[in-house]
């Protein structure tokens, strides 16, 4: 820490610590789960990475079922350790984007293509559905209606 980030009021406190530590041990907790899935699901050179494309629409979808109810919850902790840790471990776009590289350098440009396109348009559609079921989503709809 520079004398200028001190002088500029920056000073740890216990809740940043404490998000901090729920952020890194969902991270680890999603890695290593994800890691799981790629050994169960391991993709041969020049073919379809289906442990990645399963990760992340997986994790899409899980993030806008989850997101409403960790926003809702008076747990402060609940959000950086679950959407922020456990599923930003577990979701991987930058082995999307190394999986559509090697495949487009190994002359499967159109599998390289239709990877990136059912990930971005699934994990689009799934996060939405995932928002919109969420229970915490219900919720908020439920208490709108009774205000009105």
């Amino acid at each position: 820490m520079t004398s200028s980030t001190r002088a500029e009021g920056f000073h740890p406190s216990s809740r940043s610590i404490g998000t901090l530590c729920a952020v890194a041990l969902g991270g680890a907790l999603g890695t290593l789960a994800r890691y799981a899935l790629s050994r169960g699901l391991p993709t041969a050179p020049g073919h379809f990475p289906t442990a990645t494309l399963v990760t992340n629409v997986t994790g899409s979808f899980l993030i806008g079922l989850l997101l409403p109810i960790a926003l809702s919850s008076r747990h402060s902790l609940l959000r950086p350790f679950v959407v922020t840790g456990i599923l930003g471990g577990w979701t991987t776009y930058s082995a999307l984007a190394t999986d559509a590289a090697s495949l487009a350098k190994s002359g499967h440009a159109l599998m390289a293509v239709g990877d990136l396109g059912m990930t971005l348009v699934a994990g689009l559609a799934l996060v939405a559905l995932g928002f919109f079921a969420s229970p915490a989503h219900a919720l908020v709809r439920y208490r709108r209606s009774r205000q009105s």
